[in-house]
């Protein structure tokens, strides 16, 4: 994945706006989507798998959560730290190079993230499954996991992936298997109640400030059977 750990995308840690009040656009429709589904109860501690270049990790931070980033690269980790240190929000930040295919740490978090990158976890579903077993174990009796993938039934995700270099198809190939009912499944198969899932989004939300573009997506998210060709699946789970 050395795509993701390159100077110009390690770079975006330094671009993200902290403040979340101040989010425009498809960014702001973006994290206040998740930040609504997910309900975070107050001073949550929340881990985040696939953290990135700290997206979500830096306005949640600003927002008062502690919040654990785990990644692969050090390259990412060492950008958030910087960023989070900038803006004087490092004692509520602890980072985590894992890939957390095993995993020591049980029972700790509220909250457990996985925002766009079940799919880049590893090649088969079975070894994602794994991970995300070991996800689900670093929660708290009673805390909620959260996972949000990008829709295998929405045909503008194709037009992304295969023709753009914004996201790589060989890289992200993998989400064709993030289907509701295989994440139901996986769900289910680690002994998680009241499973919820929302549809966001059907346009691209890079385009979500354009006129019209939010009202199309309100309106087909509400219409059934259309709805689960939206651009975003929201799944989340009690253990």
């Amino acid at each position: 994945l050395a795509f993701f750990q390159n100077k110009a995308y390690c770079k975006n840690a330094e671009r993200v706006p902290i403040n979340p009040d101040l989010y425009e656009g498809g960014r702001k429709y973006e994290f206040e989507k998740i930040v609504g589904f997910s309900c975070f109860p107050r001073n949550a501690k929340i881990i985040e798998l696939g953290s990135g270049y700290g997206k979500y990790v830096l306005p949640l931070l600003y927002k008062g959560y502690e919040v654990t980033a785990v990644d692969i690269g050090e390259k990412l980790l060492n950008a958030i730290r910087k960023a989070a240190r900038k803006h004087k929000l490092d004692k509520r930040l602890k980072t985590i190079r894992s890939d957390f295919r095993r995993s020591s740490v049980v029972n700790k978090y509220d909250v457990a993230l996985c925002i766009s990158t079940f799919h880049l976890l590893a090649e088969t579903q079975g070894e994602r499954s794994r991970i995300f077993t070991n996800l689900v174990k670093s929660v708290k009796p009673g805390g909620s996991i959260v996972v949000v993938e990008p829709n295998p039934l929405n045909p503008f995700l194709y037009i992304l992936y295969l023709f753009t270099h914004l996201a790589p198809w060989e890289i992200e190939k993998w989400f064709i298997k993030s289907t509701v009912w295989n994440l139901r499944k996986l769900f289910k198969n680690c002994g998680l109640s009241d499973i919820t899932v929302s549809y966001i989004g059907f346009l691209p939300l890079r385009y979500i400030g354009f006129p019209g573009v939010a009202l199309i997506n309100a309106v087909m998210n509400k219409i059934p059977v259309l709805h689960m060709f939206s651009s975003f699946i929201y799944i989340k789970g009690r253990k």
